[in-house]
């Protein structure tokens, strides 16, 4: 995912006080409407929207369900849904 500060260029928004881009749901949600992305209510994404957001295949997040789970997920209708928060959450601790 390319990000784009608009106030300086260096990530998604720096609003803290060490400089650090901070992802925030709104960022991503913001990201997921401009590409016609389904975002469900309580913001929450498919599986393939939360591949796109990591940059990672759909596959590598099915590895990761099996294995180790950096970000957390919920089993709905069959199917896998992350809450955008956690996948903010993620992108921070990797930056």
């Amino acid at each position: 995912m390319t990000r784009h500060c608009p106030t300086c260029t260096c990530g998604a928004h720096c609003d803290n006080a060490d400089g650090k881009p901070r992802e925030t749901v709104a960022t991503l949600r913001a990201w997921c409407q401009e590409r016609s992305l389904w975002v469900g209510l309580g913001d929450i994404v498919k599986e393939a929207t939360a591949a796109a957001l990591l940059d990672r295949k759909p596959g590598t997040r099915r590895n990761w369900l099996c294995g180790e789970r950096p970000i957390s997920f919920t089993r709905r209708r069959g199917g896998v849904v992350y809450a955008l928060q956690e996948i903010a959450d993620y992108l921070d601790g990797i930056q």
